[in-house]
């Protein structure tokens, strides 16, 4: 689904276009919860072979660099905790009816294994399965909170959501409410989401009512815990589309949008491109994070921790199986670059088995906005990622310092690279890199490049039995070369694709 925004920014005033994930650019934790893995065979858990090793964990994830530029970004492991707040504003004909609040508080915490509780999955429901069990989503709906300001009031300011956010923190009535929503004890809501009774209104140059996550430039109050990041989006995302409702989803209680927009709170990125009007999506679009649908992708996994993936470093010829990411978080991934510095945070290939079960099931049967649909096959997919960091001095007015090998917390740390061209949080500083260098970068199949003349993967883009691949200029800014300049130096021959037993097996070749 396609989403924008207006934000002025500290360092430049500049017009997005985009979702969601807006930033103030000044500019995990361990669980015992066991892995879940549904009526699936359990994957079988190759032993280390020369040239490959397990990874079950690693010294930083997004949240930590993510940290250092002062975003209190939810830990993706765990429980954790959501509070909901319903808006109301003053004077408005549409009113919180008791059908409507359970209609959000199913969104975000119903049961999906319940008939008819919801549409598709809630909010906790598709992340506990996403990330295998390891991360668990409480929280309430509260009382309908109602606004001092009225719509047209709202109307006239450039960002109506703040107006509503410095409201609540001003309300004695959620004092005690909010303080147990600060289990850190840190002085900020864990996080939390306000949800607008009034109807999507939205044009290309006005998103203000739209849904998006924006970090709010907040100092922490213990006694009285502030608002650092927050979701905001109207009801009606939560209703079946129709002529008079365009922006909504295929069922009613449907949270895809909802689902979308808080991965932003856990700290992930939108992988489609904001730039002329989305004509490029790198990521080739069938992604929760571009159009809403499907599981996490196996590189967002990686980087919230949820996937132990194999690493292939060899001067031979390794075989492999990988079981789906779908359902199992080990055995599910291999990364492939001799020069990988064993963090998510670098550049890397990226390898999955993806099958059309669990949360790819039902948006790969039926198409949800703008004709999106999951790949209806199994196969694999594979990601040129770059997700270096790049150091910005902590001043008043940040600089570009240097490239980070690791997280450094002496500087605001930023990944470099972005899926949108100029986009402000995307810290290159080379003209050439901005446009060429990609945060995550599906590679097609059939060794062309179709996303950049607007093209949207389809399961033909998926590497099946028999396939090879080999790094070329297609996919590569630098021909057979990472961006980092080292050579990606490897074959990969696709094996066979067992549907049944959700598992392939690939072949990687040093050449």
């Amino acid at each position: 689904m396609k989403k924008r925004w207006l934000l002025l920014l500290p360092l430049v005033a500049v017009t997005l276009s985009g979702c969601s994930f807006l930033k103030r650019l000044i500019f995990g934790d361990d669980t015992t919860s066991e892995p879940i893995h549904y009526v699936y065979p359990d994957p079988v858990i190759q032993a280390d072979i020369p040239g490959r090793s397990i990874y079950k964990s690693f010294s930083y994830n997004l949240k930590d660099v993510l940290e250092t530029t002062g975003q209190k970004v939810l830990p993706s492991t765990g429980t954790q905790h959501l509070l909901v707040v319903p808006v109301q504003f003053r004077g408005s004909t549409l009113t919180w009816t008791a059908s409507d609040r359970t209609d959000i508080e199913k969104c975000f915490f119903g049961d999906s294994s319940i008939e008819g509780e919801v549409g598709w999955e809630s909010v906790s429901s598709y992340y506990k399965k996403s990330s295998y069990g390891k991360f668990i989503l409480e929280g309430q709906l509260t009382d309908t909170f109602i606004s001092s300001y009225t719509k047209a009031q709202l109307n006239a300011e450039s960002h109506p959501d703040r107006k509503i956010v410095d409201e609540f923190e001003k309300s004695s009535v959620y004092n005690t409410l909010r303080k147990q929503y600060d289990t850190n004890a840190d002085g900020f809501i864990d996080s939390i989401a306000f949800i607008y009774r009034e109807k999507i209104q939205v044009t290309n140059d006005d998103m203000r009512w739209w849904a998006f996550v924006y970090t709010n430039d907040s100092t922490a109050n213990v006694d009285k815990p502030v608002v650092n990041q927050y979701m905001w989006a109207s009801y009606y995302f939560s209703q079946k589309a129709n002529s008079g409702n365009p922006h909504g989803g295929a069922y009613n209680r449907d949270a895809h949008t909802y689902i979308h927009e808080f991965g932003h709170l856990l700290g992930l990125d939108d992988y489609y491109s904001y730039y002329d009007n989305n004509s490029y999506d790198p990521s080739g679009g069938q992604e929760m994070h571009s159009q809403n649908i499907g599981d996490e992708n196996i590189y967002s996994k990686l980087a919230l921790g949820w996937i132990e993936p194999y690493y292939i470093k060899t001067d031979s010829s390794i075989t492999t199986t990988l079981y789906a990411s779908s359902y199992s978080g080990q055995s599910n991934a291999i990364i492939i670059n001799d020069n990988w510095n064993e963090t998510p945070m670098d550049e890397y290939l990226i390898l999955e088995y993806y099958s059309p079960t669990v949360l790819n099931e039902k948006d790969s049967q039926q198409d949800y906005a703008q004709n999106a649909r999951m790949f209806d096959a199994s196969g694999f997919r594979m990601y040129h990622v770059d997700s270096r960091l790049v150091a910005y001095t902590k001043t008043a007015n940040p600089a570009f310092e240097k490239r980070l090998d690791t997280i450094d917390p002496n500087y605001y740390n930023f990944i470099g690279a972005s899926n949108t061209p100029n986009y402000p949080y995307s810290r290159l500083t080379d003209p050439y890199e901005i446009n060429n260098f990609k945060l995550l970068h599906f590679i097609q199949s059939g060794g062309i490049n179709t996303f950049k003349h607007g093209d949207k993967a389809s399961t033909a883009d998926l590497f099946m039995e028999g396939a090879t691949f080999e790094a070329s200029s297609a996919f590569f800014t630098y021909g057979t070369k990472f961006n980092a300049g080292n050579e990606v130096g490897y074959r990969i021959s696709f094996g066979k694709c067992d549907a049944e037993n959700m598992c392939g097996t690939v072949t990687i070749t040093k050449i």
